[in-house]
């Protein structure tokens, strides 16, 4: 298989991977559905495009502006203007009302798009209830792993079951990027309170979507975009500046004595849908039938990645058999980097833990590190020559725009809970390309023993069948995988060329006839 290198007697397929939601094993128990989370970073989240809306401070149904008038620089569109001190004492842009120039029904559409876009599936935000051990959504008393004190954030997107709110205090968005929050319920700011933005973070790249009406109290200081559901009201306390847009397409927006700013400040470069967060769960044996996963970082600069190899964790999840003692070893050709075993032992333990990715288990192992682009192999082995079933897993901690490429991972396919199962994210606001391939009988080319030899693709979104292939050429679309170039070199075996929405899948890989052996499971994005 052309994305395959010798090392060592075993073989690295030069591809990415990370995280996603892992099945239990095969249909039994998808049908069941055993399903293994594991947190997912909150960067890379991807910013919606705002289309004829970007220019505006202020679009609404009503504008009402009460007590004294309130500066405006941008554009303000709204079918109703109105209050005790309409209009407003300065809007530097255009004030339209009715259908604003013919605008209005376009800037419709691109408000329901945007929305959608921050609450589409392949966003991965993190759980800011699940961070407070409770029902809170109180934004300043959030503290994320990685980010102090209290209050600050990272780039990436934060869910909030029910309200979300700033009680006290200060938020601090720190570090270029994008930024999500939103939630099921409203949006409150307490009097005095502040947004403050740092290390890079641009008010044009935070978004604000709030599933109820958003209230921000006086003298307070709000940085980002509102797009308030449709129809809810943004209510805006005397004397509160804000930098961003106050967005409720339907709704009504209240203000008094206020400073609106459209941003200044350069935008990230909205990323293009890619593959993202992909892990390998299987059987970790011995010698040849170690697990081996390959990926290559894209670019031109160095990134940081972490890299774990779970096992004593999966048995909460009902799995069995697990690999009590993983241990990690990371290649560059055949050049160990570095290795580890518990990952509490890492010299930089700290970091790990800070990053919100360490296991769950003191026995699993860790790497956190930053690689020049380039290939680089992941070895999991158990402590002691022992065996069991484990997953690998690679995150990229920073620079989303070095893309990681080409996943793959090598293990041992049997039956039952120990086929090889893959799952995958793809990111962005637009479908994305992709052929999945599982090999077996290739891998014999090259030295493996003991190989799968009639390997069987299934692709699944949650617990839907997607796609199936058993054989390549049996495929529908067979001359469309061979002009991809990557079409598997042996006619058992198997591939998927299909073209995906962003959100998480996972790919199957099984014996067509029961057979068990080693084989690889590969995705390329096209």
């Amino acid at each position: 298989m052309n994305s395959l290198v010798q090392h060592r007697g075993l073989h690295r397929a030069e591809t990415n991977f990370g995280l996603v939601q892992i099945y239990r094993g095969w249909r039994a128990l998808l049908g069941s559905a055993a399903i293994l989370f594991v947190c997912v970073p909150a960067l890379a989240a991807t910013a919606p495009a705002l289309g004829t809306t970007s220019t505006y401070a202020v679009v609404s149904s009503t504008f009402l502006n009460d007590g004294n008038p309130t500066n405006i620089t941008g554009d303000v569109c709204t079918s109703t203007m109105g209050g005790s001190a309409a209009p407003v004492a300065s809007i530097a842009g255009a004030y339209t009302t009715g259908s604003c120039n013919g605008a209005h029904a376009t800037m419709g559409t691109d408000f329901t798009a945007a929305l959608a876009t921050l609450n589409g599936a392949g966003q991965g935000c993190i759980n800011v209830n699940a961070l407070t051990g409770g029902d809170s959504g109180t934004l300043n008393t959030v503290v994320v792993p990685g980010g102090t004190p209290a209050g600050t954030f990272p780039p990436g997107c934060y869910a909030v079951i029910g309200a979300m709110s700033i009680a006290a205090g200060s938020v601090t968005l720190s570090g270029p990027g994008v930024y999500i929050f939103k939630s099921t319920g409203t949006l409150d700011t307490a009097t005095g309170t502040s947004v403050a933005v740092s290390g890079g973070a641009c008010e044009a790249d935070v978004f604000w979507a709030p599933n109820g009406s958003t209230t921000l109290a006086t003298t307070s200081s709000f940085k980002g975009n509102i797009l308030d559901g449709i129809a809810n009201a943004i209510t805006v306390g005397t004397t509160t500046s804000i930098v961003g847009r106050l967005l409720s397409f339907g709704g009504v927006v209240t203000t008094d004595t206020d400073t609106i700013s459209l941003p200044t400040c350069v935008t990230a470069q909205a990323p293009s849908s890619r593959l993202v967060n992909l892990s390998t769960r299987g059987q970790v044996q011995t010698g040849d039938s170690v697990m081996i996963g390959g990926f290559v970082i894209g670019g031109s600069t160095p990134k940081k990645v972490l890299i774990r190899a779970v096992g004593p964790n999966l048995a909460n999840f009902g799995v069995s058999d697990v690999l009590l003692d993983p241990a990690l070893q990371l290649y560059s050709g055949q050049n160990v980097l570095v290795s580890n075993d518990d990952w509490g032992s890492a010299a930089n333990a700290a970091d790990i833990q800070a990053s919100t990715l360490a296991p769950s288990d003191a026995k699993e192992a860790a790497i956190l590190t930053t690689l020049n682009p380039g290939a680089y192999t992941a070895m999991v082995n158990g402590v002691g020559g022992t065996s069991g079933v484990a997953i690998v897993e690679v995150f990229e901690l920073d620079t989303p725009e070095n893309p990681l490429l080409n996943i793959s991972t090598r293990g041992q396919v049997q039956t039952g809970d120990k086929v090889l199962i893959g799952g995958f994210i793809i990111q962005g606001n637009s479908p994305q390309t992709v052929l999945i391939r599982v090999g077996g009988p290739t891998l014999t080319n090259y030295g493996v023993p003991g190989v799968l030899a009639n390997p069987r693709l299934d692709l699944f979104s949650g617990q839907t069948n997607i796609a199936s292939n058993d054989d390549w050429p049996s495929a529908a679309n067979a001359a469309q995988i061979q002009a991809t170039g990557l079409a598997p070199a042996n006619a058992l075996e198997s591939a998927i060329l299909i073209s995906l929405q962003p959100g998480a899948y996972t790919a199957i890989m099984s014996g067509a006839d029961g057979g068990t052996g080693v084989g690889i499971v590969e995705v390329f994005a096209q």
